[in-house]
């Protein structure tokens, strides 16, 4: 790979300053870069700039196809919130079919990166909101991992998200997208999860998102904490124990978490139940 500084000389042509095999620089039209197979490095403190000159040459040539280099260029601007490149982009190419479903979730999922609600807006009718990285992520996953509240409201919002399917994806690290936003201490990601349905006792045969805030130095907050029994039933709270007997109650004793030991102990129940060594 070699290094190549960009200059934009106009709105279909910018100049390599590279050395070509006659040892001199040239210039290249905006659609032979794309369409060139060759692996071209941008300076990033010239991408939102490339971004749009590519942009503005795309409006006059609908012949642009999703090459690697179309889909590299709008992962960068959808990162980057460049709203206006994006729309461009999709206005000129043919986007539509399962392939362009899947191809553009490379650009969404760098939209939820960069908490990029705007940019998410303009892609997810063109992408199957449903699919996962190689990693086993779903958009819900990627947006807690990187603390993006809006770009996950957007994706809430959205008509062809099926949360009753996505909530239930396990990463490879077999947290499901609750579990997550609590791993990474994603509070309001956390609270729109629970308000648009996830279930912070259930796991997927993963970890439990509430088991593993009451357990973990790292997860553990009272703000979070709250965040998650808000929406789970007086029942569900009171019937839950682990695999020694444990309840709730004796899970946030153990572990010294005396705002949750002072919300649950007015659950009299939870106070009767005693774990398999016989105490309560």
């Amino acid at each position: 790979k070699r290094k190549v500084n960009i200059e934009i000389l106009s709105g279909n042509e910018v100049k390599l300053d590279e050395l070509s095999t006659e040892g001199s620089p040239g210039n290249i039209s905006m659609k032979q870069l794309l369409k060139s197979k060759r692996k071209v490095n941008i300076d990033s403190s010239k991408i939102s700039k490339f971004a749009k000159a590519i942009a503005k040459s795309a409006v006059q040539d609908t012949g642009l196809s999703l090459t690697p280099d179309v889909l590299d260029l709008m992962s960068n601007a959808a990162k980057d919130g460049l709203v206006e490149v994006l729309q461009r982009l999709l206005d000129c190419l043919q986007v539509s079919g399962k392939s362009t479903e899947v191809a553009l979730f490379k650009p969404l999922s760098e939209a939820c990166i960069g908490n990029q609600p705007l940019a998410v807006q303009i892609i997810a009718p063109f992408c199957d909101l449903n699919l996962r990285t190689q990693f086993g992520d779903s958009l819900v996953h990627v947006c807690c991992n990187f603390s993006s509240p809006d770009s996950l409201r957007q994706l809430l919002l959205h008509d062809n998200f099926n949360a009753a399917n996505v909530f239930g994806f396990l990463d490879k690290h077999q947290r499901n997208g609750l579990a997550c936003a609590v791993h990474n201490c994603a509070l309001d990601c956390a609270d729109m999860l629970v308000h648009h349905g996830a279930d912070s006792l259930e796991g997927d045969g993963g970890r439990i998102p509430l088991i593993e805030c009451l357990t973990s130095d790292r997860c553990w907050s009272p703000a979070m904490f709250d965040v998650l029994v808000t929406r789970v039933g007086n029942k569900r709270l009171c019937s839950y124990q682990d695999t020694t007997g444990n309840s709730l109650l004796h899970l946030a004793a153990l572990n010294r978490r005396m705002k949750a030991v002072h919300m649950l102990r007015v659950h009299s129940t939870l106070c009767e139940i005693k774990n398999h060594a016989s105490n309560t």
